[in-house]
């Protein structure tokens, strides 16, 4: 996972893995230029609430991402 993330959420979502999965999430912090590190991804997570289609999910769609997003309203 890249970006900033607030330790108890680390922790939680460590938490929320299991144990055969867990071994295979990585946070690897906040990064200016993430496309440089995304050839490493699995997968595009968006959880934005209030943003439709974020340009992030084209271009990481363009790479061959998979992606995950959240309904926005």
């Amino acid at each position: 996972m890249y970006g900033s993330i607030d330790p108890k959420i680390k922790d939680r979502l460590l938490n929320l893995a299991n144990v055969s999965t867990r071994e295979r999430v990585v946070f690897k912090g906040f990064y200016t230029n993430v496309w440089s590190h995304i050839k490493e991804a699995d997968a595009l997570v968006l959880t934005s609430k209030y943003e439709g289609l974020g340009m992030v999910l084209i271009e990481a769609a363009a790479r061959g991402i998979s992606l995950i997003s959240s309904i926005a309203q």
